[in-house]
């Protein structure tokens, strides 16, 4: 069994939880904002990677 396969490359694996950081600091803003429904935060975070 290859081991490598599990572990991300170090780069991808930052850029990986650098991207949920943002995502969480997003929600919070759009939660002070006027916190709406999870349901509304997940349509403008779609909105956004589109």
């Amino acid at each position: 069994m290859n081991h490598q396969e599990y572990s991300l490359p170090p780069l991808r694996q930052s850029l990986f939880f650098l991207g949920l950081r943002n995502l969480t600091l997003l929600e919070r803003r759009i939660n002070d904002a006027g916190s709406p429904t999870r349901a509304t935060v997940m349509a403008r975070n779609q909105a956004l990677l589109a």
